[in-house]
């Protein structure tokens, strides 16, 4: 049975399940694992380009509106006024001065900010918690604005991992979310009276989870705000399981073959 024929019978046929249910666990992971890998796919296309616009947005802004500075051998040099004030709003601070008039004592009247400094790096990260990091243990390292705007587009390349991260979350989101399917519908299965193992229904919970998937990677590729919508996705696929245990119940032989028609 191949991979499109187990999502066209999982989404269309009910009846198809009883074909699935005499499938092997590992052949119902594999499925579960190419499904997800389309739907992440799809959508971290659509991460990806957003990415990639905010870098090229940033680069600009940067390129554009930052001073000249230069870090070399543990001392970092900026061309501006001092303090030179980056960011400033709802009790952040986000300032440098290179010039020694100020030092970090400047941030104890903000709840978060971070001071740089001619030789140090200080990120005040609330009221109980500051981090300092010393520049001048950098040595033999010379950094420019020019280094740092050549550098910009090296960044894109991190919506690799992204992507990555997103395939392998999805692949163990969705191995759970099958199991609480599963789970929930082991419950239908006792108030039904339906005599099926708890191994057909974790297969069944992976299949059912096609059309609520699908419809996620939409959600989430439009941005459509759709209220409860994890409530919604679990109604649809225990909704799915529950048709599968009334095809199961009525019949005396689940090893029927069903045909995709």
């Amino acid at each position: 049975m191949s991979f499109w024929e187990q999502l066209v019978g999982s989404v269309m046929k009910p009846d198809y399940y009883l074909n699935f249910i005499k499938q092997s666990k590992g052949k119902a992971v594999t499925y579960l694992i190419l499904l997800t890998l389309i739907t992440s796919t799809l959508y971290g296309i659509r991460v990806s380009f957003v990415w990639n616009g905010m870098v090229d947005s940033l680069g600009k802004e940067f390129q554009n509106k930052s001073p000249d500075f230069i870090f070399s051998n543990g001392e970092m040099m900026v061309k501006a006024p001092m303090p030179y004030v980056i960011s400033k709003a709802n009790k952040t601070l986000f300032i440098v001065d290179t010039s020694g008039k100020s030092d970090e004592g400047i941030l104890k009247d903000y709840d978060k900010g971070v001071f740089i400094g001619k030789s140090k790096i200080v990120n005040k990260k609330n009221s109980l918690e500051t981090q300092s990091y010393d520049l001048s243990t950098v040595k033999n390292l010379t950094f420019t604005k020019a280094d740092a705007v050549k550098a910009m587009p090296w960044i894109k390349w991190a919506n690799i991992p992204i992507v990555l991260g997103l395939l392998i979350f999805g692949i163990i989101a969705n191995l759970g979310a099958a199991l609480l399917v599963s789970i929930c519908g082991w419950i239908a299965s006792k108030i039904m009276h339906c005599q099926i193992d708890f191994s057909d229904l974790y297969k069944i919970g992976i299949y059912v989870l096609t059309m609520p998937l699908f419809l996620e990677m939409v959600k989430n590729i439009t941005e459509i705000n759709v209220p409860l919508f994890r409530v919604l996705f679990y109604a649809i696929s225990i909704g799915y399981v529950v048709k599968v245990l009334i095809t199961v119940k009525n019949k005396n032989n689940i090893g029927v073959d069903v045909q995709l028609s």
